[in-house]
């Protein structure tokens, strides 16, 4: 892990006396967290993993262990609420969703924006407060196989004040392709639209799940296709566009979820993004430990989980 701090002051030449105060620089730590195993169950094996009366202390204890461990200020949350009907879940898991809602996210994050009930996808959980969140459908057209096709993508907009500084923060899911290769053609459509929102923002940030690349041929078991789509992510839209990215274009990591599409190593495109204008000043990042990352605690995720700390300058 970095020394944020330390890195700080190398960079800018600020004494640490004044990292603290409200007028000056902040330090602020983002988390990108797909929780949807919470409510969605094992989509392909069986319904063991949904919240239930019965795992409902173990999982509050775990989410309580991880939340004191890592202490994130903002979150962009994805698949939270969001009940499938592959299953029909534990009578008791829409009141235990919303007990975890108030023994947990309303405690530890007073300000939170995201759409309740069975709808709900993504949202924002954040300790600081939330000035204004909307969630916003974008249409758009792209090209492909040559003929143009229409698509659209949901992503939730918001300001959090942070001592004296605003962020603009979108959190998003990834639009996904149906043939092979044509999330790409989407998403290349789809994030300069994603990114205008944000053109007025000094301090801005985009959350996004995107897991791995794409849908990949018939019985191609191989993480390439995830690397080329993260590498074109990060290389042909958001680094033009003027933002960095917290792990490069893709993570090399092993997928704890118990799915026969989610076994072995992946190369996971989940990251945050930071709009690269010397306003906000990268440190480090970190993912998720093997401690949290099991299938035996309930929180592991077909989804890399990303902590990433920055300063607001």
């Amino acid at each position: 892990a970095v020394d944020c701090t330390l890195a700080f002051k190398i960079y800018l030449g600020i004494p640490a006396q004044y990292l603290n105060k409200q007028t000056g620089p902040v330090k602020v730590r983002l988390m990108q967290y797909n929780i949807g195993k919470l409510n969605m169950g094992n989509l392909l094996t069986s319904e063991t993993h949904f919240l239930t009366t019965e795992n409902y202390p173990t999982i509050l204890k775990n989410y309580k262990s991880l939340f004191g461990n890592y202490q994130p200020d903002i979150i962009g949350i994805e698949e939270f609420e969001y009940l499938r009907d592959i299953y029909t879940p534990d009578t008791d898991v829409v009141s235990q969703t919303a007990d975890l809602n108030s023994e947990l996210y309303a405690r530890l994050y007073p300000y939170r924006a995201y759409d309740t009930g069975y709808t709900s996808k993504f949202g924002l959980l954040s300790k600081y407060p939330v000035l204004d969140s909307k969630r916003i459908r974008i249409s758009f057209e792209y090209d492909f196989n040559g003929e143009t096709r229409s698509e659209h993508g949901d992503i939730r907009y918001s300001h959090v004040k942070i001592g004296d500084k605003v962020c603009g923060i979108v959190v998003s899911a990834m639009v996904q392709g149906g043939e092979v290769g044509e999330g790409m053609a989407k998403r290349a459509a789809f994030y300069p639209l994603l990114l205008s929102y944000l053109d007025d923002d000094e301090y801005a940030f985009v959350i996004c799940d995107a897991n791995h690349g794409g849908i990949r041929p018939e019985g191609d078991n191989s993480i390439s296709s995830s690397v080329e789509e993260g590498n074109d992510i990060y290389t042909y839209i958001l680094k033009p566009a003027g933002y960095e990215s917290v792990h490069g274009s893709y993570f090399d990591w092993e997928a704890t979820y118990i799915s026969p599409r989610a076994v072995g190593r992946m190369a996971a495109v989940d990251n945050i993004y930071y709009k690269d204008n010397g306003k906000v000043v990268f440190c480090g990042f970190k993912v998720l430990s093997d401690q949290y990352n099991t299938t035996t605690n309930l929180l592991a995720s077909d989804h890399i989980t990303i902590i990433a700390d920055f300063f607001l300058v």
